[in-house]
């Protein structure tokens, strides 16, 4: 089909903008790329440069850098050798997460790589580095299709999984998330993960959370499966003798697994229309039923967050909720968001929120308010740290203005040991170079033998985060620390925990101190 030269005009124009536009999402931008060459091949001479300045670029992170490869591949400009070797560096990056490793080394496997040997023993290095999320160690697949795999790796992942639902490091959510990716290994699997979610759904004495995260974890097996948490969330709901915040935790899964009806949703109704409920609990149960499309819910909300007497942070939260589940309403919103995020009456801790709320609804006074709060000496620390950490993800132009902000308020002598860490841990996360700087200073405190044990194996371990290769040196600090036998017993067992999860060589005398800790 035939393009009209003023239409063509028109889209050459705005996606040439999105192309050289830092702000907007790599994705975007290499999307862009393509509709640009495919209006007129002799745009490549345009779009080439671009994309290979964003593969070299200090801001485009390991993840991103995976998506311009593709492009360039898919434009000529690399051949397999080169796309290989780009590839290859993402997955042996040390800054890369889980999901950029695993995006990797699912690229290396197909056709177009045939790196299928290479592929494995990135999979096996995920499925070993027990600090990434565990659906990120287990996959190994940018599709999710995890059980098509090795006959070795397959066994390895299963025994990884049961590792991650039995080993006393791993937290509530990680071992539901096990169950889940268990059951994707066969039938015997699935039975066997639905009988352990619904031992744990059924048990009187766990707690809301607890239930909640079982009920969902079990709803997502499908089939008699989510009939079955189903049934145990109706089963909650009718019994009086329940606690409430059991009752609201049934009713919010029945309603987000079983959709709109029943006892779930007749329950978070009855919450939102009750003035004497909470206005915390009612904009729960509100969202819950406005993304279900319930037209009663999202009045509600719209009525809370117009409501001066309710808590800023409420009145965000309810906005938000409007302005994506109705886009007629987005400017109206952004309103109530902006008043917000200006008046002085609003907390910093709810500012900084309101106002990335407001940039990510594509209003440009939310990056003013960002800077404005970053930049301020008057509010507190840890305002200023989220408002750079939400800045530089929105408008990465702004990196150097973020990283000096950071820099000042990790070397200024009273920030707190718990605020130092954290300017630390968003500096390092901005770029290879800076997080070569957060490494050298979280070091210093690892090392430095009179500070509190919190806070050195709390920086030893943002400092294995960060870049996995000062794994041994950090694990080594932290071993000290709970052989320490002055050492209070809580934090011995929050570093132990920490220890346990990326250091193999320490991993089971820190589990005998879990155990020990624990009876």
């Amino acid at each position: 089909m035939k393009i009209d030269a003023a239409y063509r005009e028109d889209g050459f124009a705005v996606l040439s903008e999105v192309l050289a536009d830092p702000a907007v999402p790599t994705n975007d931008r290499c999307t862009a790329a393509t509709y640009l060459i495919q209006l007129d091949q002799n745009h490549a001479q345009l779009v080439i440069p671009v994309l290979q300045a964003m593969l070299t670029s200090p801001l485009t992170k390991p993840s991103d850098r995976l998506s311009v490869i593709d492009r360039l591949a898919d434009f000529g400009v690399l051949n397999r050798a080169a796309r290989t070797e780009l590839v290859l560096a993402v997955a042996q990056d040390r800054t890369a997460d889980g999901s950029a490793r695993s995006q990797a080394a699912w690229r290396l496997r197909g056709g177009d790589y045939a790196q299928r040997t290479t592929s494995l023993e990135i999979e096996r290095d995920l499925l070993n580095d027990h600090l990434v999320p565990v659906w990120e160690r287990v996959t190994g697949r940018y599709d999710f299709q995890i059980h098509y795999t090795d006959a070795a790796l397959r066994n390895e992942k299963i025994a990884a999984l049961r590792d991650v639902i039995n080993e006393p490091e791993f937290d509530l959510d990680s071992r539901f998330e096990a169950h889940v990716l268990l059951s994707g290994f066969g039938p015997d699997f699935k039975q066997e993960a639905a009988n352990a979610l619904g031992n744990v759904a059924e048990s009187v004495g766990s707690s809301a959370t607890t239930l909640g995260g079982a009920l969902r974890a079990l709803g997502r097996l499908g089939g008699r499966h989510r009939t079955r948490a189903l049934t145990l969330a109706e089963r909650i709901l009718s019994d009086p003798t329940e606690h409430p915040g059991r009752g609201i935790e049934a009713a919010m899964t029945a309603t987000t697994i079983g959709g709109a009806g029943g006892s779930g949703n007749v329950l978070l109704l009855a919450m939102m229309r009750d003035p004497a409920v909470s206005p915390w609990n009612r904009i729960r149960a509100a969202t819950t039923l406005a993304w279900q499309g319930s037209y009663e819910a999202t009045t509600q909300l719209r009525e809370l967050a117009s409501n001066p007497l309710v808590s800023p942070y409420t009145r965000h939260l309810a906005a938000v909720t409007v302005a994506k589940t109705r886009s007629a309403e987005r400017v109206t919103m952004a309103a109530i968001l902006d008043d917000l995020a200006g008046a002085a009456t609003t907390p910093a801790a709810a500012k900084w929120q309101i106002a990335a709320a407001l940039a990510g609804l594509g209003e440009q006074r939310g990056t003013t308010y960002l800077q404005k709060i970053m930049t301020d000496t008057g509010l507190p620390v840890s305002a200023r740290i989220e408002a750079a950490n939400s800045l530089v993800a929105i408008h990465p132009m702004h990196l150097t203005a973020v990283a000096d902000t950071l820099r000042a308020i990790a070397k200024t002598p009273i920030t707190t040991a718990a605020k130092h860490l954290r300017a630390l841990t968003v500096l390092g996360s901005l770029t290879r170079p800076h997080c070569d700087e957060a490494i050298a200073a979280l070091r210093q405190v690892v090392l430095d033998r009179t500070k509190p044990p919190t806070a050195r194996w709390r920086a030893a371990y943002t400092m294995t985060c960060l870049r996995r290769d000062t794994a041994t040196e950090s694990a080594f600090a932290v071993h000290q620390i709970i052989r320490i036998t002055h050492t209070p017993t809580h934090i011995k067992q929050r570093a132990a925990r920490a220890l346990a999860q990326w250091s193999p060589a320490h991993r089971d005398e820190a589990r005998r101190v879990l155990a020990q800790d624990t009876k």
